[in-house]
């Protein structure tokens, strides 16, 4: 919150950063896994899991950089062009969760996550079957693959390297809400998707986790009111 804005609350024992209703839920490091498998005693980055990076996009990105510098923030790259299309650097988080700065639409709002696979035009189509969405490719890149939820874009782009699942990484997954939980874990079971967790009562939430075939933990959530289907965590 402090270098990239937003209300921070609590929700149960969980901090919570809000910034345009896109919710991030940070949770402590040695819990364990949503399977119950036990902290594994080190805390690995997103780089070199299959969620490698998440994005903010700010009106000017060599200034953030160099806001962020003074701050004592990580710096992983310096401004790049890509093109003529937009500029973007890299930095990393206490924590090791990588975040991309680009300047697309200059709003200064979290705007993206980025994952990687050996085929990422399977992969975006994997998050269009259950997830819904169009698939795109954002400014007309061939390489990169998209789809809009809300404020936030899903990416996905190649990647040669063994990826880590994501479960126990800094950035440890994703999350979509949805208005009839059971019937969409039902449809995942159907088309093979791996449930890491079934169906259960959080309060007056009903939660499940399921993963992509790279290995992205993705929190699907019911709760009491009408929401969308969007990227909520």
């Amino acid at each position: 919150a402090d270098n990239f804005g937003g209300e921070v609350d609590r929700m149960v024992v969980d901090e919570v950063e809000n910034v345009d209703g896109v919710r991030r839920i940070f949770f402590t490091k040695d819990q364990p896994g949503v399977d119950g498998s036990p902290y594994p005693g080190t805390l690995e980055g997103s780089r070199g899991s299959a969620l490698d990076h998440i994005g903010w996009d700010v009106p000017d990105v060599a200034a953030k950089l160099a806001e962020l510098e003074a701050n004592g923030v990580e710096i992983v790259s310096k401004p790049l062009k890509s093109g003529d299309l937009f500029t973007f650097a890299f930095v990393r988080d206490p924590w090791g969760t990588v975040i991309e700065l680009t300047d697309i639409v200059k709003d200064g709002q979290f705007s993206h996550v980025h994952v990687v696979s050996d085929d990422p035009e399977r992969t975006i189509n994997w998050y269009a079957r259950y997830f819904g969405g169009e698939v795109a490719h954002p400014m007309d890149v061939p390489t990169l693959w998209a789809i809009q939820y809300g404020p936030v874009v899903l990416v996905a782009s190649k990647s040669p390297a063994k990826l880590a699942p994501t479960m126990h990484r800094s950035a440890d997954h994703l999350g979509w809400s949805f208005s009839d939980l059971d019937a969409a874990v039902e449809r995942m079971k159907a088309g093979g998707v791996k449930v890491v967790r079934d169906v259960f009562k959080f309060g007056v939430t009903n939660i499940a986790f399921v993963e992509s075939p790279e290995g992205v933990l993705i929190e699907c959530i019911q709760i009491p009111i009408a929401y969308p289907e969007e990227v909520t965590e």
